[in-house]
Formats: structure tokens, C-alpha cells, sequence
């Protein structure tokens, strides 16, 4: 999956400008009532980029942002495409951090946040699916045990189970039947 359509998927899922107080990545601080309370738009948060006019930000710089903060920290064009496209989003949810240690800890390894040469060389050397399937549900699990879970876990969990449907999709078009159609 190459990052344009890894990011299309992401805007869909992103959506415009939010700004919930009780999203601690709408605050410039990091955390609810610290900070200034400028929102989010396209998934981009005063809390990561607190000095981005956050309310003014195009796709363009939104996408140029996603590509070497996101895709790239996570070497994403090193995986199969459907594990790419999952941890990309999850990047952008849990963060690069976070989503690369949920993506070593399903592969069952000691976790470092950091994605080197043996985290990938252990995720292409088993099959996507099994590599996906496990990364989105150690995600899953993760959104379980966060603080605002009762707030945003319907919308994390939903993201999840979207992330693998489209794998599964783009999967089906691949395999010898849908091919012959």
C-alpha cells in the first residue's frame, strides 16, 4: 500500500477540525485545562505541533507532516501493504512510540518504540495477515487499558476493526478467484 493511499484511508477516518476540551491533544500542554485549547485537524494535534496555527492547517502540510513524521519514522515502506496501512494509522492514533511498541510486543519482542532491522525482519518474515491480525489486536488491547477509553474506545475499537476490513478487502482482490472473477 503505497502512503497515498495509506493516507487517503487516514483523512477518511481523520475527518476536519475538532476541538473536544476533553481531548488532551487539543490542548498546546498535553493535557486537559494546561495549555491553550487549539484542536486538531486531520488527526495533526496542538499537543504534537503546538506551534502550528492548527485551525489554518491545509491537506498539503497535514499530508507532507503524515508522510515523514509518520510513515517514514515508521519505515513503513519496508512492510507488506497491509501491514504498512495498519501501522501507519495506528501511528497516528497511539503515536509512533506507542503504535511501535504495540507492533513489537505482537511479534514478541522486548519493546523499544523503535522500528530497526530486527523488528523487520521478524514482521516480513511471517505471513501479513498474521502479522496484521495480531498488531490490531495488541492495539485493540492497548485502547482497552487507556484512561479515556469510556469516552473514545467505541471510535478507537471502530478504527481497528475498519483498518482490517480494508487489509482483508484489498487481500480478496488479490487471491487467484477474485482474479479470475
Amino acid at each position: 500500500m503505497s502512503f497515498n493511499t495509506s493516507f487517503s484511508q487516514l483523512i477518511g477516518l481523520e475527518g476536519k477540525y475538532s476541538n473536544d476540551e476533553n481531548d488532551p491533544g487539543n490542548w498546546t500542554g498535553g493535557a486537559v485545562n494546561t495549555g491553550e485549547l487549539r484542536g486538531t485537524m486531520y488527526g495533526i494535534s496542538a499537543a504534537a505541533y503546538p506551534k502550528i496555527d492548527i485551525a489554518s492547517l491545509s491537506l498539503a502540510k497535514a499530508k507532507g507532516i503524515y508522510l515523514t513524521d509518520f510513515w517514514d519514522a515508521l519505515k513503513c515502506d519496508n512492510f507488506p501493504d497491509a501491514v504498512a496501512g495498519a501501522l501507519f494509522k495506528e501511528g497516528v492514533n497511539m503515536g509512533v512510540v506507542g503504535a511501535s511498541k504495540a507492533f513489537q510486543r505482537s511479534l514478541k519482542l522486548i519493546p523499544d518504540g523503535v522500528i530497526g532491522q530486527l523488528t523487520i525482519g521478524i514482521a516480513t518474515s511471517s505471513p501479513p495477515l498474521i502479522v496484521l491480525t495480531q498488531f490490531l489486536t495488541e492495539c485493540a488491547y492497548e485502547y482497552t487499558q487507556m484512561k479515556q477509553f469510556d469516552r473514545y474506545g467505541k471510535g478507537w475499537l471502530s478504527r481497528v476493526i475498519k483498518t482490517a476490513v480494508e487489509a482483508q478487502l484489498g487481500a480478496q482482490e488479490l487471491t487467484p478467484d477474485a482474479i479470475k472473477g
